[in-house]
């Protein structure tokens, strides 16, 4: 068998570019230069089980960061930050904009797919390539529902530590569970910081930072609480939409069971 020669790219590499370059530029014919992707959230605690029981009836009450509105009704985006939306609060996702970038890579893409086969060869081998895809950022608008991820943890990682904890959203739930339970343990969740952002090309950064503050029988805790992911790669698990989606997934249940555990471990 003849040994392939260390500059071998194979002849369904120039194909797909082909393919790509014709997708393309359909889509930029067509006028389609928003591309919405976005699935359900699916919250799911993946933090470790807190180790002691609660000795009191406990209510955690997550304060509003918005004024008037639900803390699990709370999205942030990398556009204008924390923002309240109970439709968008169930989903997480992207909105790609290609509008400015497409005009930018047809050009680069149509060369790429005319270059004949030795040609192609000898330019990517060298590394001069014009066209580098894992180098170009298109504009994007990156949603996570940050009140349903860390609301839905914070539910399932108290579960096990008591039958009588209870969270809450706003003040009425509050006086519901203070009649209920006179000797309550209670612990509002006061966010000071909820931030998503793309600072590098395909990088997603993730970061939730508040108090803690414990009231047990007039004695006053505060606790902080803080949790960041900077620079998760959202392709580390493919290209696809798809994969993109699954990580965002993940790591949002990352961050938001941190938070969890963090403040499990704080109330007991």
């Amino acid at each position: 068998m003849k040994p392939r020669s260390a500059c071998y790219f194979p002849r369904w590499a120039y194909e797909m570019r082909l393919i790509l370059f014709i997708a393309i530029t359909s889509l930029f014919a067509s006028g389609c230069m928003t591309l919405p992707r976005y699935k359900d959230a699916e919250p799911r605690y993946v933090g470790a089980a807190p180790t002691k029981s609660l000795n009191a009836p406990l209510v955690i009450l997550l304060e509003p960061v918005i004024v008037g509105k639900r803390f699990d009704e709370v999205v942030c985006d990398n556009v204008v930050g924390a923002f309240w939306n109970p439709e968008e609060a169930k989903q997480i996702g992207f909105t790609q904009n290609y509008g400015e970038i497409l005009p930018k890579i047809l050009p680069l893409v149509a060369l790429e797919a005319s270059l004949g086969r030795n040609i192609g060869v000898g330019r990517v081998a060298s590394g001069q390539s014009s066209l580098d895809f894992d180098r170009i950022k298109i504009d994007s608008r990156i949603m996570v529902p940050f009140g349903t991820y860390i609301s839905r943890n914070v539910e399932q990682a108290l579960s096990v530590t008591s039958g009588d904890a209870k969270v809450c959203f706003d003040a009425a739930c509050l006086e519901e569970q203070r009649r209920r339970f006179p000797a309550y343990k209670l612990a509002t969740v006061r966010f000071t910081k909820l931030r998503v952002a793309e600072d590098n090309p395909n990088k997603l950064t993730l970061i939730a930072e508040g108090l803690v503050l414990i009231d047990e029988q007039g004695r006053r805790r505060d606790i902080p609480v803080k949790y960041e992911i900077i620079d998760r790669s959202i392709s580390s698990e493919g290209y696809t939409h798809a994969s993109f989606l699954r990580v965002m997934d993940k790591t949002a249940n990352e961050l938001s069971s941190a938070i969890a555990e963090q403040l499990a471990n704080a109330v007991q």
